[in-house]
């Protein structure tokens, strides 16, 4: 199985198990063990100071360079607001949008709903 997929598992089990979203730096932990526990050869090299450092990278991303443009273009061409729901906590996207520069007019976190995307639910 790809270890791009396993975050995203995680998330799907917990929802299946009716468990809230969880802290997304302790889902990332978990999977970062997991993807770890496949490639021994990598997990000789990663300590818990590391790993420490490879999760708290996730709170300071920069934009891919066309997001902003993009952004400003739904704001002024089309009149629309825009708004973020992401998978993680609150902190985390505005931990996100402080580091990549990026201006939203409301974020919404899988935390702060009760739900992650894509929902499994389709009801």
């Amino acid at each position: 199985m790809p270890s791009g997929t396993l975050y995203f598992i995680e998330n799907n089990q917990r929802f299946l198990r009716g468990l809230e979203p969880e802290d997304i730096d302790i889902t990332l932990s978990r999977v970062l063990d997991l993807v770890l526990e496949q490639s021994p050869k990598h997990r000789a090299h990663i300590n818990s100071e590391i790993k420490r450092q490879m999760i708290a990278a996730w709170h300071a991303q920069p934009a891919w360079p066309e997001v902003q443009k993009a952004i400003q273009s739904i704001r002024e061409e089309l009149g629309l607001e825009v708004f973020v729901h992401a998978n993680g906590t609150t902190r985390l996207q505005l931990d996100l949008t402080r580091s990549s520069g990026l201006n939203f007019n409301m974020l919404f976190s899988s935390q702060l709903l009760g739900v992650y995307k894509p929902s499994p639910f389709q009801g």
